[in-house]
């Protein structure tokens, strides 16, 4: 009901999107794809049918080399992972929101038996229910250490041999977008990639962050770096995925600040420009900033980005597009004083005399001997120009 929901509300309101993906939440476990869970008994086809009918491009989620212990795949066929030197299936995490107590395991591309499995998974979601566009996950489970049917390939030939076999099934003219991957295997093999770590309700898990010690733990306050100093790989390696923008205001605890600090990052890096939120739920006010925010990203999109101070800070605080914008960042836990010459930076005479114009509240900001003064910026804020030349 709520996908049917978010599509209805979404072709309603007339939006230019062009994808609609149904993400995690169909199967009866991990790795049975085509095993559809209670809360979608209409099928599969029959959710690519009502978005197409809508007027987008129907896509969906799955995790091609992950699998549940609990999976009827790895009860049945728990020869077709990756073995650890015991002979046992190789762990390859934990996920609670997939099963409290049950173990995830990599699947082995190079057997043959598993392979014929994935291209008939693939096709089924393709050509019988008819999905244009794949969001496969977790995929680093393919590059797993272990032992495989085929020793002689290495882990990442493994993951490349795992995106082949999928384009095989799907055919050239499907989009494929990458997550959770390796970056290096996957260039040439698939047309988008997520370049860093979910973003969350929340800024920062500090108790995930210490017990795990993960520095990629899920937050926003991590996807924002990635999203930031990945940004110069859009459209060199493929058109970069920041994970979607969350402006809604209630069920998340992200102060305004943090959601603004969030989509400036998402706007003028240009990559992917994703919605996740439930549509109906959405103020008048969200919709309208919405607009404005698809409008400038894909002006950003035919520039380039670059963080200017990248080699200076682990959170650069300074972002250029050449499409002529410019986006400022604190993201300490403490107000910051910000100033910018660009001619430190970039070797543009154009930005000589330059004014910035505030996207959002329209504030112009002047330079005084080029020097653009930001004045002391709140924590975990961000602020958007426009360059004026």
């Amino acid at each position: 009901q709520d996908i049917v929901e978010n599509i209805e509300t979404a072709a309603g309101r007339g939006v230019n999107w062009t994808y609609f993906v149904l993400d995690d939440g169909y199967q009866t476990a991990v790795g049975d794809w085509l095993s559809i869970n209670e809360k979608f008994s209409g099928g599969l086809k029959a959710i690519a049918e009502k978005a197409k009918t809508a007027g987008f491009v129907p896509g969906i989620w799955m995790a091609p080399f992950f699998a549940l212990a609990k999976s009827k795949l790895f009860k049945e066929h728990p020869d077709w992972f990756l073995k650890d030197e015991k002979g046992k299936p190789v762990w390859a995490g934990w996920n609670p929101l997939w099963s409290v107590f049950g173990s995830i395991h990599g699947l082995d591309t190079t057997n043959p038996e598993f392979q014929e499995y994935l291209r008939n998974v693939v096709h089924c979601i393709v050509h019988e229910f008819g999905f244009r566009y794949l969001k496969l996950d977790f995929l680093f489970g393919a590059t797993l250490q272990g032992k495989a049917y085929d020793q002689s390939l290495s882990p990442a030939e493994r993951l490349k041999l795992g995106f082949d076999i999928i384009r095989e099934a799907a055919g050239p003219d499907i989009v494929i977008l990458g997550c959770g991957c390796p970056l290096f295997p996957a260039i040439g093999k698939v047309q988008a990639m997520r370049i860093g770590p979910d973003v969350a309700p929340f800024w920062f898990a500090k108790y995930r962050y210490n017990i795990t010690n993960d520095p990629h733990a899920l937050c926003t306050k991590f996807a924002i770096r990635s999203i930031i100093t990945r940004s110069q790989m859009h459209r060199m390696l493929w058109i970069n995925d920041p994970d979607c923008l969350m402006l809604r205001d209630t069920d998340t605890r992200l102060s305004e600040n943090e959601r603004m600090t969030l989509a400036n990052a998402i706007v003028i890096t240009g990559g992917m420009y994703v919605i996740s939120d439930k549509l109906s739920a959405l103020p008048e006010r969200t919709w309208e900033l919405m607009a404005s925010a698809d409008e400038i990203v894909r002006k950003c999109d035919k520039g380039r980005t670059w963080a200017l101070d990248i080699m200076e800070r682990e959170f650069p605080a300074f972002v250029y597009n050449t499409a002529g914008y410019l986006a400022v960042f604190n993201m300490s836990d403490n107000a910051e004083k910000r100033s910018l010459r660009f001619s430190d930076y970039v070797e543009d005479s154009t930005l000589c005399g330059c004014a910035l114009q505030d996207v959002w509240s329209g504030e112009r900001v002047e330079s005084r001997d080029e020097l653009f003064d930001f004045g002391e910026v709140p924590r975990r804020s961000s602020r958007l120009f426009r360059i004026i030349r």
